[in-house]
């Protein structure tokens, strides 16, 4: 005991796992390869054996053209899912051009189309209105695009939309290599 806390250390030198039960019940395992499984699970590949937080700092490209942004996000990796949050403040002066991307992702995506993110993204303060959502995707070179709904095209210049006061809200759900 040290100031009113309980303190203990378990210590495994005998190779096997560390199992924690309720009464005949298993409903933690600490596996000795590592990770931790539940509910009697045993199998290797479903031991979680990975879990982070922390934050990332988001590139671009030259989607917002002369503009200069300022943003940081967040993230939480649970075994190989990663969800990611970031806000993108544009506090430059002048106007986009051309696909806007969002790189710089903290942990590198699976991009194969099995494995396709969930995107969210909100624009506020934009310079026209757009009549359709704005939708992201992640490409091969981990790169969000972030476009004009109903468009996949190269060139979506979602960039135009863009100047000093934009800004950018989004969150993303993806699979990590």
């Amino acid at each position: 005991l040290s100031n009113g806390t309980v303190q203990w250390q378990m210590q495994n030198t005998s190779g096997n796992d560390i199992v924690f039960n309720n009464g005949a019940t298993e409903k933690v395992r600490f596996p000795y390869a590592g990770g931790i499984t539940f509910n009697g699970d045993t199998a290797a590949a479903n031991a979680l054996d990975d879990y982070e937080e922390g934050t990332w700092t988001p590139t671009t490209n030259s989607g917002w053209g002369a503009l200069t942004f300022d943003g940081v996000g967040s993230y939480t990796k649970i075994g190989n899912i990663v969800h990611i949050s970031v806000h993108i403040l544009i506090d430059g002066s002048g106007t986009g051009s051309g696909d806007t991307t969002i790189g710089g992702l903290p942990f590198t995506p699976n991009t194969t189309d099995d494995f396709r993110p969930a995107i969210s993204v909100y624009a506020e303060k934009l310079n026209t209105s757009i009549s359709t959502y704005i939708s992201g995707l992640v490409d091969t070179a981990a790169l969000i695009y972030i476009r004009e709904g109903g468009r996949t095209d190269i060139g979506s210049d979602l960039g135009v939309h863009f100047d000093g006061g934009s800004g950018i809200f989004l969150q993303a759900t993806y699979t990590a290599t």
